[in-house]
C-alpha cells in the first residue's frame, strides 16, 4: 500500500520487504533480490495482490477434491494407475460444463454441497505438511 501511493519509494522496496521478512519470519532477504520483491512475477505486469487468487484456488481445489472423493472413493488409486476417466467425468459433470453460466461461489455450492470453506484446504494441508 505504502508504494502503491507513493510513501514508499520504489528503490527502498527491497529494505522494507527485507524488514517485514525479518519480522514476521525471522528471515533475511536482503542478499538474494529473488527471494525478495522479485520473486513476484506479478509484479513488473501491475498486477499486485495476485496471490490471493492463489490461494483461493487453492481453497476450491481442495474443496473439490473432498466432492470428488466421496463421489469417486477409489479416486486415488485411479489417479495412480493413470486412470482419470471417473474424476474427469465428475469435473465435466460438476464443474466444467457450468463455467460461465453460474457465478463461481455457485458452481462450488452445487459441485460440492456446501458453500467456500477453509475447512478442506486447512484439512489438506494438515496432511501434506503435518502428517507422516
Amino acid at each position: 500500500q505504502d508504494m502503491i501511493s507513493g510513501r514508499l519509494a520504489l528503490k527502498d522496496v527491497p529494505e522494507m520487504w527485507d524488514a517485514q521478512m525479518r519480522a514476521y519470519l525471522g528471515l533475511s532477504t536482503i542478499d538474494n533480490p529473488g527471494d525478495g520483491p522479485m520473486q513476484d512475477v506479478h509484479w513488473p505486469s501491475g498486477a499486485f495482490g495476485y496471490f490471493p487468487s492463489y490461494t483461493l484456488g487453492a481453497m476450491m481445489a481442495a474443496q473439490q477434491w473432498a466432492a470428488v472423493e466421496r463421489a469417486v472413493p477409489d479416486a486415488a488409486s485411479r489417479i495412480a494407475r493413470g486412470d482419470f476417466a471417473a474424476i474427469n467425468d465428475w469435473r465435466r459433470a460438476n464443474i466444467w460444463s457450468r463455467a460461465s453460466t453460474l457465478p463461481t461461489p455457485e458452481i462450488m455450492r452445487q459441485a460440492t454441497g456446501e458453500t467456500l470453506s477453509a475447512r478442506h484446504f486447512e484439512d489438506h494441508l494438515r496432511r501434506r505438511y503435518l502428517d507422516s
